[in-house]
């Protein structure tokens, strides 16, 4: 018979520190069996209340935090969806209902506030997903959010001001297995249009379209395989919103030292391609992969994709050696020599990685790990935030990890990893520990817990035009972190269960020096960097250039986060909740 699910919602929201006290929300999601082999998923303005909070991260870096998905509704049938290429993706569902793209300016001085709607509403989604008998797969995506306003209030008035367009996603997938699914042929469209009719709002692009195809063949008992992806992307908007697609982190077309990137500010569109194919031998005792991938400049698949960069080709060689059959104390074993070679699209050398890694489980099921890694000739395009690109000093890593028996009620794993740089001031410790206990057959424990010491000796802090002339600070970090997540489930009976999760969040950073960059390839430090020195509240050269005022804000950070969820789950009849 046909499947036929309803999950009607309402809710309240209390806002103590706005005039808006109480929020009312109701909406309802569900699920029909269209055919044996199809589902439809639909939501009508969702509610993620008991959605489990995402990990916090205090970020110094350019790129992008990347956030799993967690909401039900996107994650249900999302392998079908699915298509990735290294660490990117076309679609990255988080994108539907993300934070708003604009935060209007309130002056406390002047007693003004502002209330911020979380991320923007979805009004509706439909999801249809499946595979019919004859290998082909669908997969079919069409979300519409509203258009979200901040309101700035002010002890005379309410101003409204939009903070994000009305917007439609639609993505559309399609595979289809051959030869009993030893060759599969595939394709994915995805497309972001905005109703960008908001002046503020003029730096967001009106649309954007992705196209992909991907091919996989293996073939003697799918002992060999093969590989190949490509994908083409193209944006279209306003000149700002162009220009400010070339000047942001993923492609930083400004850098002054990049002879192959040409920033033009009265572009109306942004296209580019990217791609991978990779290749080899994938079982047996002895085994070897090898992958060639590539990103054009100006790709960009963020509308409803994650690219973490932009202009690079990658290439990457694994070897490995395993043997599953016990030997001795050991039930099997493995290791792994993988290298690395990255470049940019103008022939720039990004740098060179070698790794290897040692696996040993023994009878009694414990696991150890142990990790060993070199970076060199690494020069970081991102690190001066659309500066020339720094020279970074290689590194040497090493690790152990060990692992109990994760069949027992009780399951513990520890382990740590030291980096450190051939400048003799650059290194990083970190020290994980992972606890699982099941207490009982009603109550279950489990939290995992990292801490890391680094000190970075190229921190970017600022720029600041001198003579004019972009002068890039940078400094040397000394930062601690902890933070760890806590979880706990507990079935009063059968039918009903709380569950717990809480996950503080600790990281502290003091600055030792500060330094302008003078040469930034340079392999010699004193090269590189010329010393600045703090006087009372500023910071100086040489030549009494200043370069920042302490008393406007000081680089030390002190941050502290909460998040936590508590969730009450009654199955009250079976398959209703």
């Amino acid at each position: 018979k046909r499947n036929i699910e309803v999950l009607p919602y309402t809710s309240a929201k209390y806002l103590p520190n706005s005039n808006d006290e109480m929020k009312y929300g109701f909406g309802v999601d569900g699920k029909i069996g269209v055919t044996s082999n199809f589902t439809l998923d639909y939501t009508f303005n969702p509610d993620f209340g008991q959605v489990e909070a995402d990990p916090s991260e205090l970020n110094l870096t350019s790129y992008e935090t990347f956030y799993d998905e967690k909401r039900p509704f996107f994650l249900e049938g999302n392998s079908i969806l699915e298509y990735n290429s290294g660490n990117d993706m076309l679609f990255y569902s988080r994108r539907i209902g993300h934070a708003p793209s604009y935060e209007p300016y309130a002056d406390e001085d002047e007693g003004e506030s502002l209330l911020m709607p979380d991320n923007a509403t979805i009004i509706n989604a439909l999801k249809l997903t499946g595979k019919n008998k004859k290998g082909l797969s669908v997969g079919f995506v069409n979300s519409m959010t509203a258009r979200e306003e901040a309101t700035i209030i002010t002890a005379e008035e309410k101003i409204k001001e939009a903070v994000e367009p009305f917007s439609n996603y639609t993505i559309g997938r399609v595979k289809q297995d051959f030869n009993e699914g030893s060759t599969v042929l595939g394709g994915i469209v995805t497309s972001t249009i905005r109703n960008v009719k908001d002046e503020k709002l003029e730096f967001l692009s009106d649309n954007a379209l992705v196209g992909g195809v991907d091919f996989e063949h293996n073939w003697r008992n799918r002992k060999y395989f093969i590989t190949a992806q490509s994908f083409y992307s193209t944006i279209n908007g306003s000149k700002e919103s162009i220009a400010r697609l070339q000047s942001n982190p993923r492609h930083y077309f400004q850098r002054n030292d990049a002879d192959h990137l040409d920033f033009d500010p009265t572009k109306t569109n942004l296209s580019g391609w990217g791609g991978e194919i990779n290749g080899g031998k994938r079982s047996g005792k002895f085994r070897i992969d090898g992958e060639l991938e590539w990103r054009s400049p100006g790709v960009d698949l963020n509308d409803v994709g994650y690219l973490r960069q932009a202009d690079y080709i990658d290439q990457d060689l694994d070897l490995s050696y395993r043997v599953n059959k016990p030997k001795g104390i050991l039930l099997n074993y493995y290791f792994t020599l993988s290298q690395t070679h990255r470049w940019s699209f103008g022939g720039e050398n990004l740098y060179d990685d070698f790794d290897a890694h040692a696996r040993f489980r023994f009878k009694n099921y414990w696991k150890i790990d142990l990790l060993a890694d070199r970076t060199i000739n690494k020069i970081d395009t991102r690190e001066l935030r659309g500066g020339p690109s720094l020279r970074k000093d290689n590194v040497t890593g090493t690790g152990v990890y060990v692992q109990t028996n994760s069949q027992k009620d009780l399951f513990l794993g520890l382990g740590t990893e030291f980096d450190r740089g051939d400048d003799n001031i650059s290194k990083a410790n970190e020290f994980n520990l992972y606890l699982s206990w099941q207490v009982s057959n009603r109550f279950s424990l489990s939290s995992s817990s990292v801490f890391s010491n680094e000190t970075d000796n190229s921190q970017y802090l600022r720029y600041k035009t001198i003579n004019d002339k972009r002068e890039y600070v940078v400094g040397q970090l000394n930062r601690q972190t902890f933070y760890t997540t806590f979880r706990a489930e507990f079935f009063i009976t059968p039918e009903l269960s709380l569950q717990y999760y809480g996950s503080p969040y600790v990281s502290t950073g003091q600055y030792l020096d500060y330094r302008k960059v003078t040469d930034s390839k340079a392999k010699n430090l004193t090269d590189r960097y010329e010393f600045l020195t703090r006087e009372g509240d500023l910071l100086v050269d040489g030549d009494d250039n200043i370069y920042h005022h302490f008393e406007d804000y000081d680089f030390d950070f002190d941050f502290n986060e909460f998040r936590s969820n508590f969730v009450a789950r009654w199955e009250y009849k079976t398959g209703s909740t």
